[in-house]
């Protein structure tokens, strides 16, 4: 008798656990439910604010006209990956983050590509960013975005392909020349400083300081070759003069310079 009792209460018990476990649940369903319509319909909830952040070059307004959010919308109804698409259209923004800041902002975290180099092309000028990307055709650089003063001109190139957002070459070799003599051209911080990069030809680089033109050869050991022909031009005083310096060999540089 006793161990069918115990069976029995054992049995009452594990029913009322599972009916509590089932009430809980749909508890906490309804709960849900009823928290997810309160945040997806309360006006408290709708956004009233972006805020940009990162952008150097590009206006806030342009940023927040690019996004296409809709001010009075529910913030939790914002499309993240739409709003990142329609900002990345602009070929000055490499990347963007998109958050929710509750109540009722939108944060967009913008990357910016950094404008380099320039390239003539016509009577346009493509502005070109660190990695190869042409940013922007205008018709005098002082009109670009970037700082004129610090862009570099490329010649050598192929220009009737160019397309704006796109890389501007197809040739990938190019593309680490460029990329090699960015870093190397954000790291000097001296006197002498690179104006104009000839990559017509892979073994036989042209790099121009004002009126001095440095013969480098092929892109191997550039650091080296950039560092020592700035030397040569600081310890001598060419910064002003006009000539070349020959350091595409093994040896001793060739130099000739204009009185």
């Amino acid at each position: 008798m006793g161990d069918r009792k115990k069976k029995t209460n054992e049995l009452i018990r594990r029913r009322k656990k599972k009916r509590f476990i089932r009430k809980t649940i749909i508890f906490f369903i309804l709960s849900l439910t009823a928290l997810t319509a309160f945040l997806l319909k309360h006006p408290y909830f709708n956004i009233t604010a972006v805020e940009v952040t990162n952008n150097r070059l590009l206006d806030k307004d342009l940023i927040e006209s690019l996004s296409n959010i809709n001010f009075g919308s529910n913030i939790f109804y914002l499309n993240k990956k739409e709003v990142r698409n329609q900002i990345l259209t602009n070929s000055y923004i490499s990347d963007v983050k998109v958050h929710r800041k509750l109540p009722s902002t939108v944060v967009l975290e913008v990357v910016e590509r950094r404008p380099q180099y320039y390239i003539v092309k016509g009577k346009e000028y493509i502005i070109v960013d660190n990695e190869g990307v042409a940013l922007e055709s205008v018709l005098s650089i002082a009109a670009s975005r970037a700082d004129s003063k610090s862009l570099v001109e490329i010649t050598g190139l192929d220009t009737s392909q160019i397309k704006v957002g796109e890389k501007i070459e197809k040739n990938n070799k190019k593309i680490e020349q460029i990329e090699v003599f960015s870093d190397l051209i954000q790291r000097n911080k001296r006197e002498a400083t690179i104006t104009a990069i000839d990559l017509e030809r892979d073994a036989d680089i042209k790099v121009y300081f004002k009126e001095i033109m440095v013969k480098v050869g092929s892109l191997s050991d550039m650091e080296y070759k950039l560092n020592k022909a700035i030397n040569i031009i600081i310890q001598n005083n060419l910064n002003d003069l006009k000539g070349y310096i020959d350091l595409s060999f093994d040896g001793d540089p060739v130099m000739s310079i204009e009185e």
